[in-house]
């Protein structure tokens, strides 16, 4: 998907940690993150260009769906949901604060009713755009189940946090 263009800045929403700021389209994808500080070099440019700038994207396969999405609260967690023709899913987008540890951009993928084939397309460019396409994300099922159970419990900390309901990042 490399002839795709960039979507226009006013279709992100910024989602951050208080060091750097991740910017996400409307289709799902975080098209611009400065790793480790906001001066940093940029891991996803596609802000600037095309696919071969590097990106995030989580959506419905072939585009299908409706997106709607909100910050939770007076937060910057993102809560992106799509309606398809089979179902509902949900996409929940955050950088938890981190005080002297790394930077985490945590996506959270979550069915909320039916079923909807999702396209996960990892693209990560560190500091030179025009890299050739390195990046693969080959997880096995194990891990994978253990990192969603490992932001999940974040995510569940960070509620009962602030039982008020407004979680503060």
């Amino acid at each position: 998907m490399t002839d795709a263009v960039a979507s226009p800045i006013a279709a992100h929403a910024a989602i951050g940690d208080g060091r750097t700021v991740a910017l996400v389209a409307k289709d799902g994808s975080v098209d611009w993150l400065c790793l480790p500080r906001f001066d940093s070099p940029a891991c996803f440019a596609g802000l600037l260009g095309d696919d071969r700038h590097g990106h995030w994207r989580i959506a419905p396969a072939a585009g299908a769906g409706q997106a709607s999405r909100a910050y939770q609260g007076e937060t910057l967690i993102l809560q992106t949901q799509w309606q398809t023709v089979t179902g509902t899913a949900r996409v929940i987008d955050f950088m938890p604060r981190r005080d002297e540890r790394a930077p985490v951009l945590i996506r959270i993928v979550e069915g909320v009713h039916g079923t909807v084939e999702l396209d996960c397309v990892l693209r990560v460019r560190f500091g030179a755009q025009n890299l050739p396409d390195w990046s693969s994300a080959v997880i096995d099922k194990e891990e994978e189940r253990r990192r969603l159970r490992e932001a999940k419990e974040m995510l569940d900390d960070l509620k009962r946090s602030d039982p008020g309901g407004d979680i503060k990042l």
